[in-house]
């Protein structure tokens, strides 16, 4: 325990970062998603203060547990609970892969195998732009054949 002189120049009691966590965390066995029961961002994921900054819990307690994450790297939440601090619930992995692993829109059109019209996304019909969404060429086909018999009003 340490402790702050405040501005106004009382002191602050200031437990050690990780005592803090710890008082946060519902641990159970090694098997067992541990819950985070202090303050959750919008995602689900816990936060909290590490010396004046919001720290993602679950970062905080894989790097504690299990050591430093590597650049490039994040842990993915192996048991989908974003509030679970069970560092043995988690793989490091790509930015990308963590994202596809997901339900959000991005990983939901990952695995499409047709557009809207029921063409197949495959080698040949597909074109991939560069910003990596993909485009039907067969509906890109019969959009400008519609297209091509309009006028402009005058």
């Amino acid at each position: 325990m340490t402790s702050a002189r405040l501005s106004n120049g009382r002191f602050k009691r200031q437990d050690a970062p990780l005592d803090r966590y710890w008082a946060k965390v519902q641990v159970g066995e090694l098997d067992e998603c541990w819950n985070w029961t202090a303050y959750r961002d919008e995602n689900g994921y816990g936060r909290f203060s590490v010396n004046g900054r919001y720290v993602l819990a679950h970062r905080f307690a894989y790097e504690a547990l299990r050591g430093p994450i590597p650049q490039g790297l994040e842990p993915d939440h192996l048991c989908r609970n974003h509030a679970c601090e069970n560092p043995w619930h988690m793989e490091l992995v790509t930015h990308r892969v963590n994202t596809l692993r997901g339900i959000g829109p991005t990983a939901q059109h990952a695995v499409k195998t047709h557009c809207l019209r029921g063409h197949p996304f495959n080698t040949v019909n597909t074109r991939v732009r560069p910003n990596g969404s993909r485009l039907c060429r067969a509906c890109k086909r019969e959009r400008n054949r519609l297209g091509i018999g309009l006028k402009k009003e005058e």
